[in-house]
């Protein structure tokens, strides 16, 4: 061990400190407790609530990428939309974060943590209108498009 090869050196170690096995929902009280001061509470409280439900009683250490992938695909199949999926994504990422930053973890359960997919949001390029919108669009092309065929030509 490491401890052993430091005081056969003559160095003295740290002490280990020792973690305790939170379950996901000891994690989330503390992570409301800390987040009361932001913005976004309320929100963010509902989506905690979620994941208390889906996870309550999970230890944090056996935390792994399936798990969050199978909830995802849950959590779509209920209807969900993909940006409220990514939402509740990010808070699991930030939860885990702050424990890590509290000591309340040693590291980081999800070893790909950055390879958890989440939804990417549509671009511009697909926006929905409206009935009313699409026929004043088509109404001022259909008028633009006419006005220009009564135009003479000009040759050159």
């Amino acid at each position: 061990m490491i401890v052993k090869k430091l005081i056969r050196e003559g160095k003295q170690p740290e002490p280990v400190k020792k973690i305790n096995n939170y379950t996901f929902k000891q994690l989330a009280e503390q992570y409301l407790s800390w987040a009361e001061r932001q913005r976004s509470f309320r929100s963010k409280k509902g989506f905690i609530l979620q994941l208390v439900e889906a996870f309550g009683s999970v230890p944090v250490r056996r935390f792994n990428t399936m798990m969050l992938e199978q909830f995802q695909t849950e959590t779509m199949a209920k209807g969900n939309k993909p940006t409220t999926v990514n939402r509740l994504l990010a808070t699991v990422k930030h939860m885990f974060t702050k424990a890590v930053e509290w000591e309340g973890l040693r590291s980081m359960p999800l070893k790909k943590y950055g390879k958890l997919s989440c939804f990417r949001k549509p671009t511009a390029a697909y926006a929905i209108f409206h009935k009313k919108s699409v026929k004043s669009v088509l109404t001022t092309v259909i008028l633009t498009f006419t006005r220009l065929l009564q135009r003479p030509l000009i040759a050159v």
